[in-house]
């Protein structure tokens, strides 16, 4: 049975419309999925961003906290104001056995200290 004429140039134009419908949705939906894809990535990498640069300032912190109590731990400690005596006080107060609880001999970073009556110096930094 042979279609008239007409009736097949409308199955062709039927057949491409539906053709042409199919490629722009198949196009829409590849073309929202990369999207997606890029705004997934984007985000992922955002929060990269933003954690290294979080643990980069602890980290730096941390750090200067630790720097900072070393710096503080390492200085002398005295309680009176007499920082600087000289090594010859130092061995006449030990012979004498005057010594503060905790005079700082700056030269060598001696301590003097009294323990149970007798006096010792140590020679480790407190």
């Amino acid at each position: 049975m042979r279609f008239p004429a007409a009736l097949n140039l409308r199955l062709v134009v039927v057949i491409i419309i539906i053709a042409v419908v199919v490629v722009v949705v198949v196009v829409v939906v590849v073309a929202v999925v990369v999207v997606v894809v890029v705004v997934v990535v984007v985000v992922v990498l955002v929060v990269v961003v933003v954690v290294v640069v979080v643990a980069v300032v602890v980290v730096a912190v941390v750090v200067v906290v630790v720097v900072i109590f070393i710096v503080v731990d390492s200085r002398p400690r005295s309680n009176s104001s007499n920082n600087n005596i000289s090594n010859s006080s130092y061995s006449s107060s030990r012979n004498n056995n005057n010594c503060a609880d905790t005079k700082f001999v700056s030269s060598e970073q001696v301590f003097c200290v009294r323990v149970l009556g007798t006096v010792s110096d140590t020679r480790s930094r407190f």
